[in-house]
């Protein structure tokens, strides 16, 4: 009886131990899927101009990306951008395009590094940090909105995602 006591434990602990690997890693789809997850503006002084401030805006978005190819690695194609980002403003009731003195959009774009290693699937969070003190220039409202999407190494674009109306203290911005 003690012999097949054990025999039963040891097959049990064996089972066990063998159940996470029976566990399908997660997959996702090949194109990067991104949600709009927070916002906020953080002010930090101007490491240019000790003693001034600079309003740093923060997007936060979760991702999801079935081949794990977003980011690029520092000096691999030094002139592409893989996170596009417009500002927007509440006139009239209708969000538009913020714009620049020579009409241009404002325009938060940028290049995320690498996040995985060698892992196919992956998923996480992304800090998208914006120098907003131009950008408040242009504001002629206090209510905002942005909308962006990513691309990955393999040019596979996410879906856009767009924020709620985004409520922020212009007179506070520096």
């Amino acid at each position: 009886m003690k012999l097949a006591a054990k025999i039963a434990f040891l097959s049990a602990i064996a089972i066990v131990a063998l159940f996470p690997s029976c566990i399908d890693e997660e997959s996702f789809p090949v194109e990067p899927h991104i949600e709009y997850v927070g916002f906020g503006i953080y002010r930090m002084e101007d490491p240019d101009q000790p003693g001034d401030t600079l309003s740093i805006a923060g997007l936060t978005i979760s991702y999801t990306d079935g081949d794990g190819d977003l980011g690029f690695y520092g000096g691999e194609e030094p002139d592409k951008q893989n996170y596009f980002l417009d500002l927007y403003q509440m006139n009239k009731g209708h969000l538009e395009v913020v714009k620049d003195d020579s009409a241009k959009p404002i325009q938060f774009n940028g290049r995320m590094p690498i996040f995985s290693q060698g892992k196919k699937s992956i998923k996480g969070q992304i800090f998208l940090m914006m120098n907003f003190s131009l950008a408040k220039l242009a504001l002629t409202n206090d209510t905002i909105a942005f909308s962006g999407y990513i691309v990955d190494r393999a040019e596979h674009q996410s879906n856009t995602v767009n924020t709620p109306l985004l409520i922020i203290d212009r007179n506070s911005l520096k």
